[in-house]
Formats: structure tokens, sequence, C-alpha cells
């Protein structure tokens, strides 16, 4: 079955379910039942079909926390090439069928069955989950959408994360881009007043695009292309632009708070090893408090493990150093114990009802790791970096099965401030 079937076949499983404007979709639950808002639906059932590959219409791009609104459609659409016409929608299975929200509160999205008649979709309160009428003239549907298969959404990021391909327009979004910030201090360096600066791209901060388009003869549309970036002279690779490399698809600059340290910007290179590319050394699975650590991006998609485990992404290889600290000192609680031995962590890592064979494979792994200078009776204090630095080397090393491309500063580096409270953002 093709694709665009898949996704229509999936949402009529949901008819008859209750439509509530502004509910919230547990994109993490399978089995979710409702109720629906129109781009709630939409947007979890593409990401069901796409094996949680494909997480459109949302922001921010965290299925545990992601919220679908037909503005975000419509920046996504535009931002990756996706508008198709009304009438290919109409005869495209699982394409979707968009009324954006401009001058008024709520837009509205459906899928289209590709009959050119009919639709799937979160409809009102009186109805909820129905087979809708297609019909684009009662229905005012402004543009359709074509759905990327999930074998093609890395592509377009990729091609989206370049440099020259970044445009910038107003968006619904209401989180901070990274790169506005050297836009609104470009206009300021060129006299054109901003206001107080937001870090996103607002109708006021078109305006002022606009008016220096307009003093430097250039296409007046607010916009910032190739030209206009250009005339602001704006260098992406310049001290004055964000470090890093940006991913378009998580919405932030990748790097290393340590200069020269290594650092993953592609989360979902599923070639590298999983503690690699999420930046998170300990390669710690998701769990809830993890989302108010300094520098957490998301969390990928469940592994073929029996448990599905899903790590957490951070923005920094520093981050995540941090993050294994926090698991140390405050989660298994060896911050008020002072210190801890390695047999100690291995039951940790091993958890409740662990034997004492899965016990040993830690310790027996670990040891191997570090060259044999640890042992099941090694101890560390947890205020002691040296001691924490040759645990991670050896842990770091075991979960990837070669030497970390971490250096040595770089685990410094997380440990020591976030210890002392002092970790960046």
């Amino acid at each position: 079955m093709a694709f665009g079937d898949d996704l229509i076949a999936l949402a009529r499983t949901h008819v008859g379910e209750k439509y509530v404007l502004g509910a919230r979709a547990k994109f993490l639950q399978p089995q979710f039942k409702g109720p629906w808002d129109c781009a709630e639906f939409v947007s979890w059932v593409i990401f069901q079909v796409s094996n949680e590959k494909l997480l459109l219409g949302c922001v921010p791009r965290d299925p545990a926390r992601a919220d679908a609104y037909t503005g975000y459609w419509a920046d996504d659409a535009k931002k990756y090439g996706l508008i198709i016409s009304v009438g290919d929608a109409l005869r495209t299975a699982g394409a979707v069928l968009l009324r954006t929200p401009v001058g008024k509160p709520h837009g509205h999205i459906a899928f289209s069955a590709g009959d050119g008649k009919k639709t799937v979709e979160a409809y009102d309160t009186a109805h909820g989950v129905i087979n809708g009428p297609a019909d684009p003239v009662a229905r005012g549907w402004e543009f359709g959408v074509r759905i990327p298969k999930p074998d093609e959404w890395a592509s377009l990021t990729e091609v989206a994360s370049k440099p020259k391909n970044w445009f910038f327009r107003p968006t619904a979004s209401p989180l901070p881009d990274p790169r506005v910030e050297s836009i609104e201090n470009a206009l300021q360096d060129k006299g054109v007043k901003i206001g107080s600066g937001t870090g996103r791209f607002t109708p006021k901060l078109a305006r002022a695009v606009a008016t220096f388009q307009k003093q430097e003869d250039l296409v007046v549309d607010g916009m910032v292309g190739k030209q206009t970036s250009k005339a602001l002279e704006l260098d992406w690779r310049s001290e004055s632009a964000p470090s890093g490399i940006y991913n378009d698809k998580y919405h932030v600059f990748f790097d290393s708070l340590v200069p020269g340290g290594f650092f993953s910007h592609d989360p979902d290179d599923l070639s590298v090893r999983r503690s690699i590319r999420t930046n998170n050394a300990g390669a710690l699975n998701y769990s809830a408090w993890q989302k108010n650590v300094r520098g957490y991006v998301g969390i990928t998609p469940p592994d073929n493990s029996p448990n599905h485990n899903r790590t957490t992404i951070y923005r920094t290889p520093e981050h995540g150093v941090a993050a294994w600290y926090i698991l140390l000192a405050d989660r298994y609680g060896f911050g008020a114990a002072g210190a801890f031995s390695l047999e100690t962590l291995a039951r940790k890592y091993a958890g409740g009802g662990a034997s004492d064979a899965d016990v040993r494979a830690y310790t027996a792994g670990w040891s191997k790791a570090s060259g044999g200078t640890l042992t099941a009776a090694s101890t560390f204090h947890i205020q002691s970096t040296d001691e924490l630095l040759s645990l991670g080397k050896a842990m770091y090393t075991h979960e990837i099965g070669r030497k970390s491309p971490l250096k040595d500063e770089q685990i410094r580096f997380g440990i020591d401030n976030q210890r002392n409270g002092s970790m960046p953002a």
C-alpha cells in the first residue's frame, strides 16, 4: 500500500472520535483516541504512519512537547517546498488541504481521500472526526500540501539547513530563531530602527526589512533571501553569526562549548552510534526530567530494543555530559552520598531486579574500556572531576565500542559547569 493510502487508512480508524478545539494530541502514544483538534489529528496520523520520522506542522519539533497548528503547517509547506494546487491535492490520497489562519484566529486542515470528493478530518465539535466533503468552493481551501515520504525528509531538511538556501519570512512559530538576531543586528548596523529585538521573524521585523529594501532599491517584499542577505552583509561564517551548524529540522545550532571540540549536527544520521549523533555521551534514555536540562533539543524515535528506548538529544556534547552528571549526582543520589563504587553504579544502570550477571556485564565492560584501570571496587567522589573524567571516558567508550571523540576538556566542562550551576544555555 502506498504511503498516502496508509495515511488515509489510519485516519479512517478514528472516524467518530471526539473533536475539541485546541486539544493536544499524545504523539508518543500510538493508541491515542482523542479528543482531536484538526491540525493535531493530521500531524499525529503522519507521525505514526511514518514510524515517527515526520513531525510536520508542529512547534517545537519534539514529539514530547509538539503543538500542531494550521499556521505552523503553512510555515512548513512554504519552507520545504511542499505546496501543491488544491486540484492536485484532491487527486492525491493522503495529501493535505489547508485553509490558513490569516486574518482570523483559526484555519482548518484535512486529509484528501484522493477521489476528489472526500476528506478525512477532525471536523468540529458537533461531528468529531468524519469522512467529510472536500468541495473546494464551499470549504475555501487555499492550497494543498504534499506529504513527503519518510526517506525524503532527511534530504529536504539537509537542503533547508544550508545557508545559501535560508529564506526568512514572518512565521507563526512562537520560538526564537537563533539566526534572526543576526538579521536584527545587521538592520540596526544599516541604520534601520527595529525596536526591541525578539529573536523571531515577526511582521514588525518584516516591515523593518521592507524599509531597508526600499532604501537599497531592492525588491520590497519584507523577506530576507539571497539578495537582501547580501545587501545586509550577512556572513553566516563570521564571528557575528551564531556558531556551530544549523539544523533546520530541530531549529537549533548544534555546536561545542569548548573551542575545537567535537559535536554532531545530525541526530537522525543512523549510520552513527546514537550517543554520538545525539550529543548524549552517556546515551541516556529519555525521561521527563531531561526536558529541564539546559541544551535539551528533543528525543529520537524508539530504537529496535525490546524496550523501544528513546535517546535524548542535546545541543552540545557538553550539555550531554551535564545531563550524565545530573543522573549520577541527583537521580542516583550520589551527590548526597558523596561517593559511589563502580559496582553500585552498575546496579543503578542495570535497573531494579537486574541479575548479578547483568551487573557484572556493566562493570566488566567499563573496566575493559578503561584499559583495566577501573574495577568493580573502584570508588568515585562526586566532587572529584578527575575521577568522574576517568569514569566518563570508560563509560562513553564502552557505549560506542571505540574511543570517544570527546576531548577531555569537553567532559570536564560539562561536569564542572553543571556542578557549579554555571552551565550555559
